[in-house]
C-alpha cells in the first residue's frame, strides 16, 4: 500500500508543488546554458558509477551488496532529489531537467549496466528481467506530468497559484519529511542489520560525490 499508492501520490504531489512555484522561462534559461546540464548527467551517469566502482575496490562486502551499491549509482536521480534542491534554495527547473532527462536516458542504460554488474560481482547471468519501460513510465508520470500541470496552472491561474504556493509547499515539506520518516520505520530491522555494513560506503560515496560537486 506505501509503496503501490502512497508513495507515487506523495511524490507527484511534491512534485506538483515544485511545479507551482516554476514558470515554462525558468525551463528555457536552463537550455540556454547547456554547460550546467551537460555537468549535471555527466557527474551523474559517468562519475558516480565509476566511483562507487573504485570505492568497493577497497570494502570486503558481500557481491549482492556490490551490486545493490551499484545500481543505486546506476538510477536516476528520484523526485525527492528536487525537493531537497528547493529546500536548499538551489536551481530547481536545473534539478527537473536532470530528473527528466536522466530518466530518459536509463531506459537505455539500466538493461547493460546492470547484468554487467551483476556479472562482475557475482559472476553470474541476472535472472530476472527489468521492468525498465514501465519504471521509465513511472518516474515520467510522477516526475514530468506533475511539473506540467503546476506549471501550467501558474500560467494560466498566476494570482491562484501565488496564493497557493505557500500553503501548497508548506504541505509538501511536511509529507516529504513524513514519507522519509514513514520509509525509515518501515525498514527499521534492515537498517539497524545492514547499516554498519553498508552505511561507511554509502556515506564515503554521498560525501566524495558533495565534494566533487
Amino acid at each position: 500500500m506505501l509503496a503501490n499508492v502512497v508513495l507515487p501520490l506523495v511524490l507527484a504531489f511534491i512534485m506538483f508543488s515544485l511545479g507551482i512555484g516554476l514558470r515554462f522561462a525558468d525551463f528555457g534559461r536552463v537550455l540556454v546554458r547547456p554547460k550546467a546540464v551537460l555537468v549535471g548527467i555527466g557527474a551523474q551517469m559517468l562519475v558516480l558509477p565509476v566511483l562507487a566502482f573504485v570505492i568497493l575496490l577497497f570494502f570486503d562486502l558481500p557481491p549482492a551488496f556490490k551490486v545493490g551499491v551499484m545500481i543505486l549509482s546506476f538510477v536516476p536521480g528520484g523526485t525527492t532529489s528536487n525537493m531537497i534542491t528547493r529546500l536548499a534554495k538551489g536551481d530547481v527547473a536545473l534539478s527537473v531537467t536532470l530528473t527528466a532527462v536522466v530518466s530518459i536516458a536509463f531506459v537505455a542504460t539500466l538493461p547493460v549496466l546492470i547484468p554487467a554488474a551483476v556479472s562482475h560481482f557475482q559472476g553470474a547471468e541476472l535472472g530476472a528481467s527489468i521492468p525498465v519501460v514501465a519504471l521509465f513510465l513511472k518516474a515520467f508520470l510522477i516526475t514530468a506530468v506533475s511539473v506540467t500541470i503546476g506549471v501550467l496552472l501558474r500560467r494560466f491561474l498566476p494570482e491562484t497559484m501565488a496564493a497557493l504556493h505557500r500553503p501548497v509547499s508548506l504541505v509538501a515539506t511536511v509529507l516529504f519529511v513524513v514519507l522519509v520518516l514513514a520509509i525509515i520505520a518501515t525498514n527499521l530491522d534492515v537498517l539497524r542489520e545492514q547499516l554498519p555494513v553498508l552505511g561507511p560506503v554509502l556515506v564515503l560515496l554521498n560525501v566524495l560525490m558533495l565534494a566533487i560537486g
